[in-house]
């Protein structure tokens, strides 16, 4: 199974407790359904990303916050173009 993402709007202090917004809480409840001690990722609008457990699920979804950590770039990747060649009667 993947491991699932949620997008906050700022990223809380680790080792915090917080609500998850209920659109998300949906989606992780009834569609993923996930389970207690299940790990998730918190992503911010700022590119931060940090490892999250989820600590219940009744009434509302919280998660417990690990470390901040920052991603990884992604590999840079070359790409190289030609330009084509017309014959010369092809100009007129």
């Amino acid at each position: 199974m993947s491991l699932f993402r949620i997008l906050l709007d700022e990223l809380p202090p680790a080792d915090t407790v917080i609500s998850v917004p209920a659109g998300q809480a949906h989606h992780l409840r009834h569609v993923r359904r996930v389970t207690l001690g299940e790990e998730i990722q918190c992503l911010d609008r700022h590119g931060r990303c940090e490892s999250a457990r989820v600590a219940a699920l009744d009434p509302d979804v919280r998660v417990a916050i690990g470390a901040w950590h920052t991603p990884a770039p992604a590999p840079r990747c070359a790409l190289t173009l030609w330009p084509a060649l017309l014959p010369e009667d092809h100009f007129c």
